[in-house]
């Protein structure tokens, strides 16, 4: 894939998606390494890098396929607290 030069700033490394989407490093690398996390769009002096469309494209759509199976409750889970 070409990235155009005003694409380089929308370009995320692992602490942008941890910022944006919540996952921690380690959660990130892991999923790297079990291809569960998608491909970078370049890679800038060995490091991968990921345009922001297809960080959200990819959370959107891995969302939606845990929601189609049921991996996510569907209400908030209750708590009693004790008085």
């Amino acid at each position: 894939m070409r990235v155009d030069k005003d694409d380089l700033d929308e370009l995320w490394s692992y602490k942008d998606i941890e910022r944006h989407i919540g996952f921690t490093h380690g959660s990130l690398r892991i999923m790297a390494y079990r291809g569960k996390l998608v491909k970078p769009d370049i890679y800038l002096n060995g490091r991968p890098r990921w345009l922001r469309s297809t960080v959200e494209t990819w959370f959107r759509d891995r969302e939606l396929k845990c929601i189609r199976a049921r991996k996510l409750p569907s209400q908030p889970l209750m708590v009693e607290l004790e008085e």
